[in-house]
């Protein structure tokens, strides 16, 4: 496996921690929420400016709201949504670094405002990454790459459609 410098290291253990993170939070938030806004099917839950009607605030958890962790309603018209944001800060040479990273957590369908269905599939963001794992992803991607480009020349000077 490939060695990576002591740089590149913290800096992907400090993005590993942060995935690792917002995926386990999302995984505990996404069947809170769905448990919760169910009933809601077929009613209106989004007032028109986007934001949750008053009456259905009780409805949510208490969302941690600090520098490494918070959850903000995802802003859409068509889904009911809520985004984990992790930020991981590691020091590099010196320096501090913030390593951000976002997940969303959908509960349903939405139309005009109102919660058509809940969505079908949970959430199943992965909680086990490690920089090892992903080193060797990232080696395994770098050869299949290879293999692509060395087909690709191969195809010169044909390329891959005839127009």
């Amino acid at each position: 496996m490939k060695e990576l410098s002591e740089r590149a290291r913290k800096v992907l253990e400090a993005r590993v921690r942060g995935v690792n993170a917002a995926h386990a939070y999302a995984l505990q938030l996404c069947p809170v929420l769905r448990e919760r806004f169910a009933p809601l099917v077929g009613q209106k839950v989004l007032k028109n400016d986007g934001t949750l009607m008053a009456k259905y605030t009780n409805l949510l958890p208490e969302f941690p709201y600090s520098h490494r962790l918070h959850v903000y309603k995802h802003t859409s018209e068509y889904s009911l949504a809520w985004t984990v944001k992790t930020c991981e800060v590691d020091v590099v040479e010196g320096t501090g670094h913030a390593y951000y990273y976002e997940t969303t957590v959908y509960v349903g369908d939405l139309s005009n405002g109102v919660l058509t269905k809940i969505t079908p599939h949970p959430y199943t963001g992965r909680t086990d990454h490690t920089v090892e794992g992903v080193v060797a992803v990232r080696e395994e991607f770098e050869a299949a790459r290879k293999v692509f480009d060395d087909a690709r020349s191969a195809l010169h000077p044909f390329g891959e459609y005839d127009r």
